[in-house]
Formats: structure tokens, C-alpha cells, sequence
């Protein structure tokens, strides 16, 4: 038996869990680009998040049957994927230096930050993770470029207001 196809458990706390390491199943011929995160859509869906390709987000049925990709022509390098408590998904689009929000089917709902623009000393530069408190305010790790973390309103127009004016106004003094 080839190491790869040997079954085993993993411990984590008081919990046992049986390691399916062939479980997602892409069609003959593809194989994964650099895989960066994974998340479970309410529909119990998985989406798995990966760099380097055309295809930067695969959904996987609860068996690891691929049902769609998502996020093509709109997503650089996906850094994290996380699910919002409305049940929509937050992106952290690293290179292109914006958080996404987009409904489960992966249509684009909203963006923060503006595409391809790192911002030093305000939002973004290479954010790595977003996250969405049950009240609305969105959290975002800008860790590469920033070392920050910013925390949004819900008023989500008021803030993209507020962060090109924050933009224009850092160019502004150069």
C-alpha cells in the first residue's frame, strides 16, 4: 500500500479523527494550485481556496464530488476564504490588496480596498484574513504590508468613502 493511500487518525483534544487524504476529486488530468484555505458554506459545501491557477476557487459537495469554481477574473491570490454570519464569504485577496464579499455562489457582492493599490499606513496592503462579528463590523488582518488590524462599520459605502479619501489624501502629500 502506497503511503499516500494508507488510512490513519489524528488527536486533537478528545477528538479522533479519520484522515481522507484523497477525499476532494478533480477531474482527470487537473490537479490543485497551491492550496491556501478551505471553508464550509452553510449548504455544508466546501470551498477551497488556492493560488496560482485560473480557478481560484473549487466547491466540493459533502462526498468531494467537484460541483463549480468560482471567483475567475475577479480573485489574484486568494489568501484566506471565511464565512460571514449572514452566510456570505469574505476573501482576503492578498496581491490585489482588497477583501471581497461574495453570496455563496460566488457572486461578487462587495469589495474593500482598491484592486492592485497597496496602501502604506492605511487599508490594505497584502491583507491575509477577514473576518465579520455578529453585529456587522468586519474585521481585517493586514499583516504583510501594514502590520494592522482594521476593523470596518457596517456602513460598508461610508468606509470605501473614507478609504479612497484616506488614499487621496496620503498621495496627496507626497
Amino acid at each position: 500500500m502506497a503511503m499516500a493511500d494508507e488510512s490513519y487518525v489524528v488527536v486533537l483534544g478528545d477528538r479522533r479523527y479519520a484522515v481522507h487524504r484523497h477525499w476532494a476529486r478533480l477531474p482527470a488530468g487537473e490537479s490543485f494550485g497551491f492550496i491556501s484555505d478551505v471553508m464550509v458554506d452553510r449548504r455544508g459545501r466546501v470551498h477551497v481556496a488556492q493560488r496560482g491557477t485560473d480557478r481560484p476557487v473549487l466547491v466540493f459537495d459533502q462526498g468531494g464530488r467537484l460541483e463549480g469554481t468560482w471567483g475567475e477574473g475577479q480573485l489574484a491570490e486568494p489568501h484566506y476564504i471565511n464565512l460571514a454570519p449572514d452566510g456570505s464569504i469574505l476573501v482576503a485577496d492578498r496581491d490585489a490588496h482588497q477583501i471581497l464579499r461574495f453570496d455563496d455562489n460566488g457572486r461578487l457582492l462587495q469589495t474593500l480596498g482598491n484592486r492592485h493599490w497597496p496602501s502604506l499606513a492605511a487599508p490594505f496592503n497584502h491583507p491575509t484574513a477577514a473576518a465579520q462579528a455578529n453585529d456587522g463590523e468586519i474585521y481585517v488582518a493586514d499583516g504583510y504590508g501594514n502590520s494592522n488590524v482594521h476593523r470596518s462599520e457596517e456602513h460598508t459605502s461610508e468606509l470605501q468613502s473614507r478609504l479612497h479619501l484616506v488614499c487621496r489624501l496620503l498621495l496627496e502629500k507626497k
